[in-house]
């Protein structure tokens, strides 16, 4: 079995009732009656281990891999051309993730607005996902006063992903809760530099190529986004290191490494 992470375990208030059920139902017995476990950070593998008392041995980290797609380009036309479509800025922060609670959207609205009282600083963020009530977020968004400044995609083709990566002056990922967290090395794949959360899986997915934030400080948060926003020079320094990272994960190797695991098993 596949067990990509146990949020549930974590933050239950994320879960209707009715999903926190089917969880508790069914995660625990599945890990204690698989004959190996396949995880996809050592973090999973470690919440495994504590939370269902699993043996160590009896778990494999095999690492996500990144699509060919996610790469630099080597003209601006197309990011010249997705901005045009969708009426965005020349800089902006981008952050692709569904309106789930554990995305903390909030949070990420709260300190962008603390920039433009402390700072003076008006940084657009340009949001994209599949929402099941955008309504909601949209609201966020005017309480905060930010309708002017947050830019709200909806859901987007996948070729049109590279595209806002390549365009974005940063990725920013507030996320609570990874279990992996691939927008992050899509965005490295890019040479987007990237402000992350350092918690959960992220500083191991990451290392040393993302300038990391507490999720819950508001603002740490502020504070590291107008780094990564006012320096130049910390920007190149983190799309050259992303762009190494990157390199390190491929799906070839999850496939290999996953067919080996069932070989073993079997």
């Amino acid at each position: 079995v596949t067990m990509h992470d146990l949020q549930h375990e974590f933050f239950p208030e994320f879960f209707s009732r009715q999903e926190l059920t089917r969880r508790k139902a069914t995660y625990r017995p599945s890990a204690r009656k698989a004959h190996h476990i396949i995880t996809v950070s050592e973090f999973t593998r470690q919440t495994i281990i504590q939370a269902y008392k699993i043996f160590p041995e009896k778990i494999t980290v095999v690492y996500h891999g990144i699509d060919p797609i996610f790469k630099p380009l080597e003209s601006e036309k197309a990011t010249t051309e997705i901005r045009q479509k969708y009426n965005l800025p020349d800089q902006f922060l981008y952050y692709p993730a569904n309106a789930w609670p554990h995305k903390n959207h909030a949070r990420l609205f709260e300190a962008i607005k603390l920039l433009q009282g402390h700072d003076e600083l008006a940084v657009d963020l340009v949001l994209s996902g599949v929402w099941s009530d955008q309504s909601t977020l949209v609201e966020l968004v005017a309480r905060y006063g930010l309708s002017d400044q947050v830019h709200i995609l909806d859901y987007l083709p996948y070729d049109e992903l590279p595209l806002l990566y390549n365009g974005a002056t940063a990725l920013v990922f507030p996320s609570l809760f990874e279990g992996f967290g691939l927008p992050v090395l899509e965005a490295m794949a890019c040479g987007c530099p990237v402000v992350c959360s350092n918690t959960t899986s992220l500083p191991e997915i990451a290392g040393d190529a993302t300038l990391f934030f507490d999720p819950v400080d508001v603002a740490g948060m502020a504070q590291a986004i107008y780094n990564v926003w006012d320096s130049k020079l910390l920007r190149q320094s983190l799309r050259e290191k992303g762009l190494v990272r990157a390199k390190l994960f491929s799906w070839a190797e999850t496939a290999r490494q996953t067919v080996d695991v069932y070989q073993r098993v079997l």
